[in-house]
């Protein structure tokens, strides 16, 4: 018979991260703007994000419930700190992109390209912080198995998505997109 586990820190710090979340991702929503839906290619990927945030919470829950957590306090306290942070540098990234942030890869025909705020350094931020709160989300709340699972699916599916992007860009925009990959990173 399985036994339920409800640590109440774990469920706890769960509750608030998931709230939160769920507020970046309806202010995500609510700046996609873009009516073109974008190559199959791109939905898919898309398809895959999609499944992971609702797949989360659920594996979260179940795995702190079930198992219990298993990481020292001070690491899952390290990610309820570092994770807030991703989350603000998030909205900043879709704040600064203001029009052109979609969900899906797509090249508008007025498309400018970004170069400034966390773009002066980073071609694809969003995804880099995507990478991060893959780990850090999970293993705040304790849940490392969900933090696995999620970084090797979701990393997979952003490198792929990035590698179509950037040859989109390159098809837009042509030298000046390749002056820009020398000048920042990832």
């Amino acid at each position: 018979m399985i036994k339920l586990q409800f640590n109440p820190l774990p469920l706890g710090i769960f509750a608030v991260l998931a709230t939160a979340k769920g507020f970046l991702e309806a202010y995500a929503h609510s700046k996609n703007r873009t009516e073109k839906k974008g190559d199959v290619s791109s939905q898919f990927i898309s398809v895959v994000f999609m499944l992971c945030g609702f797949l989360t919470p659920g594996s979260i829950l179940l795995e702190i419930c079930l198992l219990g957590s298993t990481l020292p306090w001070q690491l899952c306290v390290t990610c309820l700190c570092i994770t807030p942070v991703v989350w603000y540098f998030r909205f900043l990234c879709i704040k600064e992109l203001q029009e052109f942030y979609s969900v899906n890869v797509i090249v508008q025909n007025q498309h400018r390209l970004i170069k400034t705020g966390p773009y002066k350094y980073f071609r694809h931020p969003i995804y880099v912080l995507g990478i991060v709160e893959n780990i850090t989300y999970p293993m705040a709340c304790g849940a490392w198995m969900t933090a696995t699972w999620l970084s090797i699916i979701d990393t997979g599916a952003t490198l792929i998505r990035r590698h179509h992007e950037q040859q989109q860009l390159i098809l837009k925009f042509g030298k000046e997109y390749l002056q820009y990959m020398e000048e920042t990173i990832w």
